[in-house]
């Protein structure tokens, strides 16, 4: 098996983005991608308040009914839309700009597995040049 490819053949007259229904209303994409980014970091903040984090791998973090960690998100959530984003984050985990090391130390552990495995199966990344002489 390739790579992921398309099932047809692909040009410029294409426009895959349009069937989003943000690009074509013109709605302002980077909430979306700024949010999964802040998710993580906030995650990781949540599971230092509840010490599940560094005694184990943050991916197995789980602050659930921990009064501290629920103290700290209810704190940000009751601000709303009334402060800025970077104001209630520093007031909240004293931090003030986004920082997706987070989010890549959670999926860490996945991305070591796949790597491995990809090099134990010995599967190649990438799309050759012929990817499309079968169509």
């Amino acid at each position: 098996m390739r790579s992921v490819i398309p099932p047809v053949i692909r040009d410029e007259m294409d426009f895959d983005a349009g069937s989003k229904y943000h690009v074509p209303n013109d709605y302002p994409y980077i909430a979306y991608f700024v949010s999964h980014i802040l998710q993580f970091q906030l995650y990781k903040a949540l599971c230092i308040t509840a010490k599940e984090y560094p005694a184990q791998p943050l991916h197995e973090c789980d602050f659930y009914q921990n009064q501290e960690a629920g103290a700290q998100l209810k704190k940000l959530l009751e601000a709303g839309s009334s402060k800025n984003w970077h104001v209630l984050l520093e007031e909240t985990i004293s931090e003030s700009k986004m920082d997706a090391s987070a989010i890549l130390e959670y999926f860490a552990p996945l991305h070591d597995y796949l790597r491995e495995y990809r090099a134990k199966i010995n599967y190649p990344i990438g799309w050759s040049k012929d990817a499309f002489e079968a169509m």
